[in-house]
């Protein structure tokens, strides 16, 4: 429990990766390298996110690794 009150969390709850199905808008080479390197840098913080691909669980699965 916050014993200080209320605490805004930036959550991203629809957000594509590189290898997307119907939305690859990353290019070749080190797209994930780029990708993950901006979802560190991201201000504020993104405390949590949910990887968005169509029919598939190719993209989520190379997420978690």
């Amino acid at each position: 429990m916050i014993g200080r009150g209320s605490e805004w969390r930036r959550w991203e709850p629809h957000i594509h990766a590189p290898g997307t199905v119907l939305n690859n808008q990353f290019g070749e080479g080190s797209a994930w390298d780029t990708y993950l390197e901006s979802l560190e840098a991201a201000t504020p913080k993104i405390e949590a996110l949910a990887v968005t691909d169509y029919y598939l669980t190719d993209t989520y699965e190379e997420v978690l690794s």
